[in-house]
């Protein structure tokens, strides 16, 4: 399976994680007209391939808790949708949650990319805004902030932060009025929620960062920048890696564009990451209690089979300062569901933090007529060529979603600049102008 969508987040001690994340699960559930309670331990069956399980664990030290449900996937015939919700809480001491959304590996026969980029989960950016949640050490909220002059230190300190997996954007205001900005930045970072946050800056704010950052990892007028983990202002090879969306991209795209290069290009930097160990540790133990609650009591071996490695809202005060007396600005009023395929890279083993799929050896176990003669060795040795072959084939298809998406992304990169040409051609035709215009812009993608 392809992973469309992953958000790995700790949570500030002393916070009711699981708790929380049940509630906003179950109004997520009651708005999509599942009645399942998110609350109640238990194997679910709801029709025929659609199953869901719930695992909640208390332990005196530890409360560990998950729920995952496998379903048909609407647009392929026979194809998988898995969502996988993990969180553990501990007492005085920081949780994490993590949630997963995978969708079938293979494109749609009509070769529209739509396979694997998947939606944040609405339930995500509701608990964004209930919990303090990090990355790292930096906070990630449910909608963009300004920055206050009080507060640049500690922005400083989220570009430092080497822990974090995901970005931190930071926007300039050139061009637009700061209502307009909140209202525009809230759009683009819609399918960010659980994977960044984007902090916006006024005219005097601006000028006060691009100083302290220094001119090769500045933000330039009118762009969106994304500051990729551990910014290091002393290493001239460093700007390179925080790439900018820049302003003739942004000036002749509409915000749902933005939107969609933003998402997807984290969906598929963030998710390329895996989870931390304790995660994975913690993911095994869940993978052993969902087998035992099967209710044909099978305990067939657990194969990691090779997956693909990739992916309400409140306003949230800073912790030294507020942003500049502004409030949060507002979600929009629907949600724009897109589906693209970013490229994938495969790794063939469970430590990736992708629950392995239970396979169940042929043989006898409960009606199973097939009798294989072969010994255990002789299975497993065939398991494991079947398994490398299998990552083979992988490769080879994730190298050509690659490739298929740089040529679109050159010929989207290319058509953007004949719209820009002409724009200005226009412009200068309106005004009398006999100047020929110079080279268009060109940015780099997020």
């Amino acid at each position: 399976m392809a992973l469309g969508y992953r958000s790995f987040l700790y949570v500030d001690p002393d916070q009711p994680v699981v708790d929380t994340l049940i509630a906003h699960l179950d109004r997520w559930l009651s708005n999509k007209g599942i009645g399942t309670p998110a609350g109640k331990p238990g194997h679910y069956v709801r029709g025929k391939n659609d199953v869901i399980t719930v695992v909640d664990d208390e332990e005196t030290d530890c409360r560990t808790y998950r729920w995952r449900r496998e379903h048909p996937y609407a647009q392929g015939d026979g194809d998988m949708w898995r969502t996988t919700v993990t969180a553990v809480e501990r007492p005085h001491a920081a949780g994490f949650w993590w949630t997963e959304v995978e969708l079938p590996l293979t494109p749609p026969p009509d070769g529209a990319m739509s396979s694997t980029f998947m939606s944040a989960p609405g339930f995500v950016r509701e608990i964004l805004g209930e919990l303090s949640c990090r990355d790292g050490q930096t906070p990630v909220l449910a909608t963009p902030q300004w920055v206050s002059e009080e507060y640049l230190p500690d922005l400083m300190d989220h570009l430092a932060d080497g822990t974090r997996r995901g970005p931190v954007l930071v926007a300039s205001h050139h061009g637009r009025e700061p209502d307009e900005l909140e209202r525009w930045s809230v759009r683009v970072s819609w399918q960010l929620a659980g994977l960044g946050t984007m902090f916006l800056l006024d005219k005097e704010i601006e000028k006060e960062f691009n100083e302290m950052v220094g001119r090769s990892h500045a933000v330039a007028p009118g762009t969106v920048r994304t500051y990729a983990p551990q910014v290091c202002l002393d290493d001239s090879h460093d700007p390179k890696r925080h790439r900018t969306l820049g302003n003739q991209r942004i000036r002749y795209n509409p915000a749902s564009r933005v939107c969609y290069l933003l998402g997807m290009a984290q969906r598929d930097r963030t998710s390329r990451i895996p989870v931390p160990e304790e995660a994975r540790d913690v993911d095994l133990e869940l993978v052993n209690k969902e087998k035992e609650m099967r209710p044909d009591g099978n305990h067939a071996e657990v194969v990691p089979l090779p997956s693909v490695q990739r992916n309400g809202t409140s306003a949230k005060t800073l912790s030294s300062a507020t942003p500049n007396g502004r409030h949060s600005p507002a979600p929009p009023a629907q949600q724009t569901q897109q589906r693209t395929q970013p490229p994938s890279q495969l790794e063939g083993h469970a430590s990736n933090g992708d629950s392995p799929q239970p396979v169940a050896r042929a043989g006898g176990h409960h009606g199973t007529e097939f009798q294989d003669a072969r010994s255990p060795a002789e299975l497993q040795h065939e398991n494991a060529a079947l398994r490398e072959h299998i990552q083979v084939l992988s490769e080879m298809l994730g190298n050509y979603q690659r490739c298929e998406r740089a040529i679109l992304s050159a010929v989207s990169t290319l058509n953007d600049e004949m719209k820009t040409l002409r724009n200005r051609l226009r412009e200068q035709r309106a005004n009398g102008s006999a100047e020929t215009p110079g080279d268009p812009e060109t940015t780099n993608t997020p």
